[in-house]
């Protein structure tokens, strides 16, 4: 047929179509390569716009449009599944250059070094309209979308193939070695350059990460810890804790000043303490970990995150390559909640959620991220405890209100696990304000306190006997330690509503409590 009229029947045609006649042979793949880049293809008008004008406002529209640029990465890797490798990252990092927000990316000298080479294609003027970002990098889905369309493009690719297009991609956009800028950014303080934290921010997470998957919610709900076995023993990984690893973190307190402790509670004791993070803290996450599951529905349930997640194994491969302070400051800039295009890193060690639509949208992907990683078996225990440490000690410590959050967030096993430690190694006193600021957290989203209460059964019997009675003390007196620190401050008048909650979630506290004992 004439080019002409093989491109007419063509614009009659599905993506997916066409990517089905790109897989016929070598001459339907030409002559699909030459359709799409010629002016009789209507099927790629979104994908040769990369930035719309207004981002899509339901979840349906998403979810087409996401569909859409998956089937297009399939046809494009199906046209190019004979190119070599570097002709494909080539095609990849002119695509990108189109669908990126600026802001922060392809410094002069990357533009420069790239004109310079007599050998490089520019495939964007073929295939797409050049325009500028118009609603802002935050707001504006073109990386993302370009996110699934690389994803289908290198399906199947071999994790070589795949790593040399992830660190050409990032070389590229960034102008330099993608790793030293980032080693340099983990280096500096916390918010010192909150543009750089964005860029890669938003790069990262929408063209490699979140297209693979989101972090999910998995395994048992805090509901669920009340069903569970009598047992001191609750933690997934209680046997590769080491007796002379502190790892956990300093309190403080949310709504009112701070009740805190020294950070001296949480040394890093046989965990590897980088040189380069003398200052570092370490974390605190969820408490809970259900002692029905078995080690086999241990396995199964890590191999059912892991596959619901899969995320998890690229974000580790980056991860590992940091101590643990740097882990836990690149988790931040990845999942911590962002408020007008900042970080919001102070924020923990000065305010609280207020409800649970905050509590999820500042500590939901964090801690999501902090369960799945110690599920799938990317992290053992000590080095998940010790990232904990490290998030909840950044830029300083958090207020305990603020860590119960996140351990709620991360679920019940890791906070079982966190809560298990705790008890072994004796910081009665600490424990008690987690356990108190946990509840205070629990009520104040109307959650069922049955599982804090087999969370505090589990930090009972893990505490030994010389400590015990300590325990139970600290326990009843960490109520009274935060309602009169509320009430000395100069701003009682304006904080009744907190002063309520208090009184209320010690209430409800000690009556679930009673009630516990009184059934045994």
């Amino acid at each position: 047929f004439p080019a002409e009229i093989l491109f007419h029947i063509f614009s009659f045609l599905q993506v997916s179509d066409l990517s089905t006649v790109a897989l016929t042979c070598r001459s339907g793949r030409s002559s699909v390569n030459g359709f799409v880049s010629s002016s009789y293809c209507t099927q790629l008008r979104n994908f040769r716009n990369p930035h719309p004008p207004n981002a899509p406002n339901n979840i349906g529209d998403v979810k087409d449009l996401l569909d859409y640029y998956t089937q297009i990465g399939v046809m494009f890797r199906r046209i190019h599944c004979f190119s070599s490798l570097s002709t494909k990252i080539q095609f990849l990092d002119s695509i990108l250059q189109a669908y990126l927000c600026h802001s922060g990316f392809e410094p002069k000298n990357a533009v420069g070094s790239r004109t310079k080479n007599s050998n490089y294609k520019d495939f964007s003027k073929e295939l797409l309209i050049k325009g500028s970002c118009i609603i802002g990098r935050l707001r504006c889905p073109s990386m993302f979308y370009f996110g699934h369309f690389l994803r289908s493009f290198l399906q199947r690719s071999s994790p070589t193939e795949y790593q040399r297009v992830f660190h050409s991609l990032v070389h590229a956009c960034f102008g330099q070695n993608f790793w030293i800028r980032l080693t340099a950014l983990l280096g500096k303080r916390p918010d010192e350059c909150p543009e750089e934290e964005l860029a890669i921010r938003l790069f990262l997470r929408r063209v490699f990460l979140d297209p693979h998957g989101l972090p999910l919610n998995e395994g048992p709900a805090w509901t669920d810890l009340s069903n569970s076995n009598n047992s001191s023993s609750s933690s997934r990984r209680s046997s590769t804790l080491s007796n002379n690893s502190d790892l956990l973190t300093s309190s403080g307190y949310i709504s009112s000043g701070s009740i805190s402790f020294s950070d001296g509670s949480f040394d890093m004791g046989s965990v590897p303490q980088p040189s380069t993070s003398a200052s570092g803290p370490i974390t605190s996450t969820p408490l809970i970990k259900s002692s029905k599951f078995t080690s086999s529905n241990v396995d199964n349930s890590t191999q059912h995150l892991s596959n619901s997640w899969p995320t998890a194994s690229f974000l580790a491969s980056i991860l590992h390559s940091y101590p643990f302070v740097h882990q836990a400051r690149l988790l931040f800039i990845l999942y911590g909640p962002v408020h007008k295009g900042r970080l919001m890193w102070n924020i923990m060690c000065e305010n609280t959620a207020a409800d649970l639509k905050q509590l999820s949208a500042c500590f939901g992907e964090l801690g999501r991220v902090l369960n799945s990683l110690w599920l799938s078996d990317h992290w053992s225990a000590c080095d998940t405890l010790a990232v904990l440490h490290e998030i909840t000690n950044t830029p300083e410590s958090w207020l305990a209100e603020n860590i119960a959050c996140i351990l709620h967030s991360a679920g019940p096993q890791l906070a079982s696990l966190a809560v298990q430690h705790k008890a072994n190694k004796g910081y009665v006193t600490e424990l008690a304000v987690i356990l108190t600021s946990l509840c205070l957290v629990q009520v104040k989203i109307k959650e069922d306190l049955s599982g804090l209460l087999k969370l505090v059964e589990i930090a009972v019997q893990s505490t030994s006997n010389a400590y015990r009675q300590e325990f139970l003390d600290s326990l009843s007196n960490a109520f009274r330690g935060v309602i009169v620190d509320l009430y000395e401050t100069d701003e009682l008048d304006e904080r009744l509503e907190d002063f309520s909650i208090i009184l209320k979630a010690q209430s409800y506290f000690f009556r679930a409590l009673l009630a516990r004992v009184y059934e045994e």
